[in-house]
C-alpha cells in the first residue's frame, strides 16, 4: 500500500498444458474508495493495469524464424 492508500496489485499464475507453460501476469493501481466493503474490485476500477501472457516451450520455439532468414529479411533482396 503507498503513502496515499492505492492499492498496488501483482498476480502470478502458471498452467503447465502438454508440456507448455504459459505464464499470465497482472500488475495494476486501485484506490481505496474503488475497493467495496466485501475487498473486491471491478478490473474497469484498475489503473496502470497491465496484463502479460507468455508460452515456453516447444511450440513457441518452433515457430521462430532462423538468425539467416531474420538478416535477409532485415537486409532485404538485392
Amino acid at each position: 500500500i503507498l503513502p496515499n492508500g492505492v492499492l498496488v496489485l501483482e498476480a502470478r499464475k502458471s498452467i503447465l498444458d502438454n508440456k507448455d507453460l504459459w505464464e499470465y501476469t497482472l500488475t495494476g493501481k486501485i484506490r481505496p474508495q474503488d475497493i467495496s466493503p466485501d475487498n473486491s474490485a471491478l478490473s474497469e476500477r484498475v489503473a496502470d493495469l497491465h496484463i502479460s501472457k507468455v508460452q515456453h516451450g516447444k511450440l513457441p520455439d518452433s515457430t521462430k524464424r532462423a538468425w539467416f532468414i531474420r538478416l535477409y529479411d532485415w537486409i532485404g533482396p538485392f
